[in-house]
């Protein structure tokens, strides 16, 4: 999703670029307000990269978001929390410290 952001803010950009390019050069008056069209969609378009890149990083400090294991960050089903392999090797540790604390 934060991908999905970030690209749709770049895109903004290159769109807005476009935009102030081939209106100033088809435009025979000199009219001021595609500069302020243009500025408004500049500013939306780095809200949005900014917006895409923090969460990006804040999920991944956070470890906010679903699909990823925890540990070594493979693809899963939602609702899991580790892959496959570590998933077995968390329920290993739990049984070896129940083990453990049992015998204390």
């Amino acid at each position: 999703m934060t991908n999905i952001i970030t690209s749709i803010g770049w895109f903004g950009f290159l769109a807005s670029a476009v935009y102030f390019i081939v209106y100033d050069r088809m435009s025979e008056t000199t009219n001021v307000n595609y500069i302020m069209n243009t500025r408004n969609f500049l500013f939306a378009s780095a809200g949005l990269v900014i917006l895409g890149y923090v969460l990006k990083y804040t999920s991944t400090t956070l470890k906010l978001g679903s699909g990823r294991c925890r540990k070594c960050g493979k693809r899963i089903d939602k609702g899991e929390m580790f892959c496959f392999d570590h998933r077995r090797e968390a329920i290993w540790q739990a049984k070896e410290k129940e083990r453990f604390d049992r015998l204390k």
